[in-house]
């Protein structure tokens, strides 16, 4: 009979332990009243130079807004990969996410032309100004974002060849090299005759590791962030090519903040740029310093060896104007005014 109440006490006890926790873990997951709750998605570690600002960001948001929005950021693509950013967003996966332009080559078309080699857009704020006086000229380029909210864009750091087996200098040393390269310039290699590989930074080391490539062409940056650069001593500082990128929100949700917390977040745009731009530019010095220090060998291309590379990109470039030229997608225009943009801001410097 004692074993049995003892039973039945423990049993009460037990019972009272799970019922009291579940009660306070179904509390700690329910949102605070009052706080708008956001998920920012994004596809790189939480020890890039990416995420530290998206961080940043969120964090001021939180505090200019007194606590009333709280930012929740998913790294690593754990809510969507980067591919499928726009589709992520549209359909409330997330309500905000960090979105690369060349992974929607027919959707943001014209927009695509700031990843155009030829066009040589700044990476620093003078791409967000092109950016925009694009925008401002061309409806077409802007409306091909119309069912989201930009809350910010900036032009990403260039690329540059990496490469595992021997020095590069020209197009004709890559030859027959297989080398990985994202959506927007594998046309670029394959004029210069190399076997270019279409594949994700995700997929970069692995790729190299088990001697399915022989390059990448990419930034600093990545490079860094991957860690495939302990398997490419070799590095041609072409700088050019480099990617747009934007972070986009759900229109819908977008609209139902209110118009105060709309100001604020808005008003954060040109600091979050600077911020960006700023934390990529040291990324990749100090990368570049690195690599000087651990012997690789860093090549930086005569004014007419990156002569020819451009001219290969120039090639790709009138490719793309004729893919995507149409009565409503003014490709040449757009192509023509951001190469003359592109020149203006680079003679002006950093203002």
């Amino acid at each position: 009979m004692r074993k049995k109440i003892i039973l039945t006490l423990f049993c009460s006890v037990c019972l009272i332990f799970v019922l009291t926790a579940g009660s306070l873990m179904a509390a700690s997951t329910k949102p605070t009243p009052g706080v708008i709750e956001l998920r920012l998605s994004h596809n790189t570690t939480t020890k890039a130079p990416l995420h530290l600002v998206l961080d940043k960001w969120a964090k001021k948001v939180e505090e200019q807004t007194q606590g009333r929005v709280k930012i929740t950021i998913y790294p690593a693509e754990s809510l969507h990969s980067l591919k499928d950013a726009y589709p992520s967003t549209i359909g409330g996966i997330c309500d905000i996410a960090f979105a690369a332009i060349a992974y929607e080559p027919v959707r943001w078309g014209l927009n695509n032309v700031l990843n155009q080699t030829f066009v040589g857009a700044p990476v620093d704020k003078r791409g967000v100004l092109l950016w925009d006086k694009l925008w401002d000229k061309f409806p077409e380029v802007k409306a091909e974002f119309k069912d989201l909210k930009v809350l910010w864009h900036w032009i990403g750091m260039p690329n540059s060849l990496h490469t595992t087996k021997k020095k590069v200098r020209v197009p004709d040393d890559i030859r027959g090299m297989k080398i990985l390269v994202g959506p927007a310039h594998a046309g670029l290699l394959r004029r210069a005759g190399a076997n270019p590989v279409v594949t994700t930074m995700a997929e970069y080391y692995m790729v190299l590791e088990r001697g399915l490539g022989e390059g990448v062409l990419t930034s600093y940056i990545i490079a860094q962030i991957v860690g495939f650069d302990k398997l490419t001593p070799y590095h041609l500082s072409i700088k050019t090519g480099a990617y747009a990128f934007s972070m986009i929100m759900n229109l819908d949700k977008w609209n139902s903040l209110p118009p105060d917390i709309q100001k604020i977040i808005d008003g954060l745009s040109p600091w979050a740029t600077d911020l960006v731009w700023t934390a990529f530019v040291q990324s990749d010095a100090e990368t570049e310093r690195k690599w000087r220090e651990l012997g690789h060998t860093v090549v930086d291309p005569t004014p007419e060896e990156l002569r020819l590379w451009l001219d290969l990109g120039l090639s790709e470039a009138q490719e793309w104007i004729k893919k995507i030229e149409s009565p409503v997608k003014p490709a040449r225009a757009v192509f023509e005014e951001a190469v003359g943009l592109s020149k203006e801001y680079r003679s002006k410097g950093i203002q």
